[in-house]
């Protein structure tokens, strides 16, 4: 049996408090025993719920201190107040049946994609977990043509707390501020020493992982629970110089391999949403990615938010000029070159060049080249890439 929680002392106080709670996680759905009848379940903004089929609860809603649960027709049939453990900080929702109020109906725990990833055994286990965090699993580019996974042979898994510090200052990851608890950072043994700092702000369930030959300089800040960043192996004797800050909860990076960046900051806001960047890819200084813009723009006829978080996908070998901003909801196709204090506001073809504020195409199957003066093989190179990743453009854009 599970063990038995002092709801007076722990229920949320308000309605606003525990709608953010059921909205912002997972869950799972537990018998009164413990037993696993429903692994994964989420609330969303209109009321339904997901990965959750009962005849008797179709819909939610709050009211007052109360998570409510409604059959088709309207009628409350289960309600529960949302306890926060003071264990761990986890939040836990007891449902109670209408018809017997005493009685138990089922119990919801906070799922945890990340804590699942401590578990894993083998780098493909690892992975597998990876694309199905809610983050990615909704349009996951990870291990498809242009978005390498980072290599990872030698698999350690490293949870954050204070007996860990000195194995991470020799990897060069320094963490400041509160710990939070399971958060983990995820190495190869053999990985060569970076230059990262990570704020977690007291936040949970976060993860990094690094492939073995990344050379990252850098900030990374988690001002939510359950977001995770995965980082590819920089370019030959290159950096990757960057910051990430994750907005909320269940947001995702993802950087192919051999990438470098004088100075590119990505803003990615949950839940649910990520931002997806492909091999080879190459940033200049102030570029910009974002998936969110930070505050709330409202139609004031309708009252609706009308600018919400959307995931960014850049394709692989994609150059972006200095000052670049790349808006939420885009796609920028492999090959691409965004010109210096061009703001990318609608997806882009594959290999083209795209300038200006917003961006436009100003010059259609053209691509770049790291040296300044390519030889003749390098050209024919970068020539079948661009045949191949036009094609695959032309046929996404057609299905």
């Amino acid at each position: 049996m599970l063990a038995t929680v002092a709801i007076s002392e722990n229920v949320l106080d308000t309605a606003a408090e525990i709608r953010n709670i059921i909205l912002q996680r997972q869950w799972a759905l537990l018998r009164p025993n413990g037993d696993i009848r429903t692994p994964y379940m989420c609330f969303e903004q209109d009321g339904s719920i997901v990965g959750y089929q009962h005849v008797n609860e179709t819909s939610w809603d709050v009211e007052g201190k109360e998570l409510l649960f409604r059959h088709s027709s309207g009628a409350v049939t289960a309600r529960s107040g949302v306890i926060k453990s003071e264990a761990d900080g986890s939040h836990l929702i007891v449902m109670m049946r209408e018809e017997d109020a005493s009685a138990c109906a089922h119990i919801l725990v906070e799922r945890s994609e990340i804590w699942d990833l401590l578990r894993s055994k083998s780098s493909s286990d690892l992975w597998l977990k990876v694309q199905g965090h809610p983050a990615f699993k909704d349009n996951c580019r990870i291990d498809t043509s242009g978005f390498s996974l980072p290599a990872i042979n030698d698999l350690e898994i490293i949870e954050v707390t204070p007996a860990t510090q000195g194995r991470l200052a020799d990897l060069g990851i320094n963490i400041l501020g509160p710990f939070g608890i399971r958060n983990l950072i995820v190495i190869d043994r053999r990985m060569k020493r970076v230059n990262l700092a990570i704020h977690f702000h007291g936040r949970s369930f976060n993860a990094v992982i690094l492939d073995q030959q990344s050379s990252i300089r850098g900030v990374f800040d988690f001002e939510g629970d359950e977001n995770i960043a995965v980082i590819g192996a920089s370019a030959v004797e290159r950096e990757i110089q960057s910051s990430a800050v994750f907005r909320y909860n269940s947001a995702g990076l993802f950087l192919g391999r051999g990438s470098s960046a004088g100075q590119v900051n990505f803003w990615i806001e949950g839940p649910r949403n990520s931002v997806q960047v492909g091999d080879d890819f190459m940033s200049s200084w102030g570029v910009w990615v974002r998936t969110a813009d930070s505050h709330g723009l409202i139609d004031l006829d309708r009252g609706e938010i009308i600018n919400s978080p959307k995931s960014v996908v850049i394709g692989s070998h994609v150059w972006l000029g200095q000052d670049a901003i790349i808006m939420p909801g885009t796609t920028i196709g492999g090959g691409t070159v965004v010109g210096a204090r061009s703001i990318v506001t609608k997806s882009l073809p594959a290999c083209c060049v795209a300038a200006g504020a917003p961006a436009k195409v100003v010059r259609e199957r053209a691509s770049w080249t790291r040296k300044a003066h390519p030889a003749a093989d390098e050209i024919v190179d970068l020539q079948r890439y661009a045949s191949a990743e036009i094609l695959n453009h032309n046929i996404v854009r057609r299905m």
